[in-house]
């Protein structure tokens, strides 16, 4: 195998699984519409910064608890699959809807209460998709390279 199909092989398989993994939080969110709800608390909510390589993402971190059965669950999930980074701006609008104290809407699944979703949305998802045909564009560049 040479090295240009070795990429070509390599990009597939990551564009494959980012598309995969895009698709599978595109069904979660679906199964999260047929979830039943019930009141919770928010319990925490602030605007928290990761910086990496001089690059600063802003995420809302979000911590609420809520009953299900007699059972008291406490989960810190909004989305599905986890927030994509923000700027600072764009987190603190998502945050500013969430006031510590407020009753909130939690989505859980019935067949495990502690799976549980504030809005049924998988910010990251639509990205990693992108990514993925990305990779795969390249696999397919790498592939054609190789074989000419």
């Amino acid at each position: 195998m040479t090295e240009h199909q070795l990429w070509a092989v390599l990009n597939g398989l990551m564009g494959l699984v980012c598309v995969g993994y895009g698709l599978f939080s595109q069904l979660q969110v679906r199964a999260t519409r047929r979830w039943p709800s019930v009141a919770g608390t928010l319990l925490a909510a602030r605007v928290t910064s990761r910086t990496w390589r001089r690059n600063t993402s802003y995420f809302v971190h979000l911590e609420y608890e809520y009953v299900v059965g007699g059972h008291t669950y406490l989960s810190a999930r909004r989305v599905i699959g986890g927030a994509a980074p923000q700027s600072a701006q764009a987190a603190e609008l998502v945050a500013s809807r969430y006031n510590v104290g407020d009753t909130v809407w939690v989505f859980y699944n019935p067949a495990r209460p502690g799976d549980a979703v504030l809005e049924h949305a998988a910010p990251a998802a639509p990205g990693i998709m992108l990514l993925g045909v990305a990779f795969l564009a390249f696999s397919l560049l790498f592939g054609f390279r190789a074989a000419t």
